[in-house]
């Protein structure tokens, strides 16, 4: 029992820290578009629910919108979880992955300013 234990804690894989998100997303493929409400994010990858399903392996463009503003990837179906669809970014620009996390970590922006 311990063992099996032991090879299931080696057999890990490490996945980058998911930051919970209410913010909507979109996402085009084959021409058509799908949108729902994103659960996280990550450097890796977003969790979101759509308005109809999508199929694993669809790969097209995802726009995360947040606040005041948006950022647009490639990404690519990696897993279905129910009502749930996991969708990884496709490195096309390594710099631009963690653009994704510090949109949803930015502040919102005021439109009055304090006069303290």
């Amino acid at each position: 029992m311990i063992r099996q234990k032991l090879l299931q804690i080696r057999n890990l894989e490490y996945r980058s820290p998911r930051l919970a998100a209410a913010i909507t997303v979109a996402f085009a493929v084959n021409g058509e578009r799908f949108q729902g409400p994103c659960k996280d994010v990550s450097d890796s990858g977003i969790r979101a629910r759509f308005d109809r399903p999508v199929a694993i392996g669809d790969s097209g463009s995802l726009t995360l919108h947040y606040r005041d503003g948006a950022v647009t990837r490639r990404a690519l179906v990696a897993y279905l979880e129910g009502p749930t669809v996991g969708l990884s970014f496709i490195p096309d620009d390594p710099a631009a992955a963690p653009h994704a996390i510090a949109l949803v970590r930015r502040p919102a922006s005021r439109s009055v300013q304090s006069t303290d």
